[in-house]
């Protein structure tokens, strides 16, 4: 069973009929031209998730300081099980907050009033709105490296 894993909301797991389907796609190729088609879809998979994610954020920050999260959305495919991880780099180090919010902080000593922020759940709606078109690009994204590979 393969997985993608969006920081920080959950892990969606692809059912038997959408593996059946990739299996399909690349039954005629040898291993390492099989990876390297999977490799393809779940990255393309994983920029669906990218582009979904800067737009919502985009629409929900204003001012300064969303430079950096913009940024910092990275994908990085799975080398050993399969799958894909789609999140935030070094920079994006607050996003959980952007997403998830805060309550009223203290300070160690007690001190009241460090500020709150409100969430905004750009990554949660992402991903909740985004999966099936994603699941979709994932095959298309493997079917398309398949016809890449056999037409070289």
């Amino acid at each position: 069973m393969s997985d993608i894993t969006l920081e920080g909301v959950r892990e969606f797991k692809f059912s038997v009929l959408g593996l059946a389907r990739v299996e399909d796609a690349i039954k005629g190729l040898s291993e390492i031209q099989k990876n390297k088609a999977i490799i393809s879809g779940y990255r393309a998979m994983g920029s669906v998730f990218i582009a979904g994610g800067k737009q919502r954020l985009r629409s929900r920050l204003s001012g300064k300081g969303k430079g950096n999260l913009i940024k910092s959305f990275k994908i990085r495919v799975k080398r050993d099980n399969g799958g894909v991880l789609v999140g935030f780099n070094k920079r994006g180090h607050i996003a959980h907050i952007v997403d998830m919010g805060t309550v009223q902080r203290y300070t160690r000593h007690g001190h009241l009033n460090r500020g709150k922020m409100p969430a905004n759940n750009f990554w949660h709606e992402t991903a909740e709105q985004d999966f099936p078109k994603a699941a979709e690009k994932l095959f298309t994204g493997i079917e398309t490296a398949v016809k890449r590979i056999i037409y070289k």
